[in-house]
């Protein structure tokens, strides 16, 4: 690609997590034009991980032969809790000493980019709705299983964010109100038992009682996936761990689609690899537990893979622009 481009032709959007940071150059029809991933070596302190990105940034738009002016801004997409009008990470349990850090300013001092900062769900949210899954519906809630469980909600054509930024946390949505300790103080919130983390709890609290399974073969240190892969060979107790999996997970959508009459549910995250032996439990469940029209919601698999946070960072700038 050669000479001067259309003036804000291209927005920029960065994935921040704990152990990589995903950077992608996209034109404004949200194609990816230039993808880099990086360590985020978080360890080495916020100025250093800051720096870095802005380096990248810099990297993808040189090697595209664009200037800085024909950026519309840098989406940049963050675990919370944050601020995105005031662009303030308030902490990180992944990210050590990221309190109270203003990184849209900082990042604006090191690009000379606007820089609009977006909770890391809410991004991705917005990323499968625009882009996959969930594109062309209104209302939509987004949900990723990986080591918690988080969300996003797109209601009426908009991601909504809550009086606090807060919106969407269905990770702590109580299932059983006597339940298991969550690490937000509460007890019983589904993210005890339907994230990766909560999958192979309920697995080893299983095999301490003496079940028989395949996964008593596994060291102590075996994964959701371990679980899944055992299901797929029948073993009981995998299996059964899966369809309570899916279950639980049923009653919560079941509820939040009673509340707010929702067009679709999105699922992404490492557990929701596990197809139809988890999207067929949440189904007949949901089903069970729905009223009419509620049980029209469609539920499915998201598409965008890893690359939904990156892409909804992008998003965020053209959503921030009213695009």
């Amino acid at each position: 690609m050669s000479g001067k481009l259309n003036t804000k032709k291209y927005v920029v959007g960065v994935d921040l997590g704990g152990t990589t940071v995903s950077i992608a150059l996209f034109n404004r029809n949200l194609d990816m034009k230039k993808h880099v991933v990086v360590p985020t070596e978080a360890a080495k302190g916020i100025d250093y991980i800051l720096t870095k990105i802005s380096k990248c940034i810099s990297g993808l738009i040189e090697e595209e032969q664009i200037i800085k002016s024909d950026l519309s801004g840098i989406g940049f997409g963050s675990p919370g809790p944050l601020n995105t009008d005031k662009g303030i990470v308030f902490s990180s349990p992944n990210l050590k000493g990221w309190k109270n850090v203003p990184v849209k300013k900082l990042m604006e001092k090191k690009t000379g980019i606007p820089v609009y900062l977006e909770n890391d769900a809410n991004a991705a949210a917005l990323g499968e709705w625009r882009k996959g899954s969930g594109k062309g519906v209104k209302n939509m809630l987004f949900v990723t299983l990986g080591t918690g469980v988080g969300g996003g909600l797109v209601l009426n054509g908009r991601l909504f964010h809550g009086k606090n930024d807060a919106a969407g946390e269905i990770g702590h949505v109580v299932l059983f109100p006597d339940g298991i300790k969550c690490n937000c103080g509460n007890h019983g919130c589904i993210e005890m038992y339907s994230s990766a983390t909560g999958i192979v709890r309920r697995t080893k609290e299983a095999l301490k009682t003496g079940i028989k399974s395949t996964l008593s073969q596994h060291d102590a240190n075996f994964t959701s996936k371990d679980v899944h892969q055992a299901a797929l060979k029948r073993d009981k107790l995998a299996c059964r761990i899966m369809e309570d999996t899916g279950k639980y997970l049923g009653i919560v959508f079941s509820s939040i689609s009673h509340l707010l009459d929702l067009d679709m549910i999105v699922i992404g995250g490492n557990v929701s690899n596990a197809g139809k032996m988890l999207l067929d439990p949440i189904r007949k469940e949901f089903l069970l537990r729905t009223m009419y029209p509620a049980r029209n919601v469609k539920i499915a698999k998201a598409s965008l893979g890893p690359d939904a946070g990156v892409i909804g960072a992008a998003c965020t700038v053209l959503e921030r622009l009213g695009k």
